[in-house]
């Protein structure tokens, strides 16, 4: 019995993009993945739509999915951010002892059009805002630890940092389970989304006056509904750097 659960452990750590702490069943997102199904809508870009086989537990979680992958279909393809991207990583920055091309994550993002399957799980005391398979079309997304704003109203640009941290996963980016580098793929990529919608400042210099230009460039009534779930985000980097969207501390 214990060499069968040390064996069912392993697979755990294996499959997955943020580790383990499972508390509830064991989820339909882990283990052998399906090949990945292209959204309906043709797209020449990064877009991303969410399959009807996914799981929620509550309608309000399932819309602030919904509204976070729409904002990162308009948000990814724009080539301010994939330039910010591509900067980011252009002199093969080493991570985690492996070289990151910025060219080809450009190339990956702008590539990916799939079906997510969500399963909304509950981890009131989990560390975890999601979790999602490594080159797999899954996430499991934790809706008992959704971030709100004053008002109680779901922060959906935090939402859409988790779902594009996870998105990488599903790409084929991984980090370290135990102790990640902030500037792995996932973790980059889910900040600096975030960044750019919720206006907010990261320790990236170069994200910051991106994203506080664009803020700038839009119209007074553009940024009150874009901001109208984040405008009292506060601390930003801090927080995901002490409680990681894949965090085991």
């Amino acid at each position: 019995m214990f060499t069968r659960l040390i064996m069912l452990f392993l697979f755990l750590v294996m499959t997955t993009g943020c580790g383990a702490d499972l508390t509830n069943s064991l989820p339909f997102g882990l283990g052998p993945q399906p090949e990945k199904l292209r959204c309906d809508q043709t797209s020449s870009s990064f877009h991303v739509c969410l399959n009807p086989d996914s799981v929620f537990q509550k309608r309000e979680v399932r819309n602030a999915i919904l509204q976070a992958m729409g904002l990162l279909n308009e948000l990814v393809p724009e080539p301010e951010f994939l330039d910010t991207v591509s900067d980011y990583y252009s002199n093969g920055k080493i991570v985690e002892n492996k070289q990151i091309d910025g060219r080809l994550v450009r190339e990956d993002l702008v590539g990916t059009n799939y079906q997510i399957t969500i399963e909304e799980i509950c981890e009131s005391n989990g560390t975890q805002y999601a979790r999602a398979t490594v080159g797999g079309s899954t996430i499991l997304y934790n809706g008992c630890l959704v971030k709100r704003n004053g008002n109680g109203e779901i922060r959906l640009p935090h939402v859409a940092g988790v779902l594009l941290h996870e998105i990488a996963h599903n790409i084929n980016y991984d980090h370290d389970e135990i102790d990640p580098e902030p500037d792995t793929v996932p973790y980059f990529l889910g900040r600096t989304a975030e960044a750019w919608l919720g206006g907010e400042v990261t320790e990236h210099e170069s994200i910051d006056i991106r994203a506080r230009k664009r803020m700038r460039n839009r119209s007074p009534r553009e940024n009150q509904s874009q901001d109208s779930s984040s405008q009292l985000w506060r601390g930003m980097s801090r927080e995901f750097e002490h409680h990681h969207h894949c965090s085991h501390h």
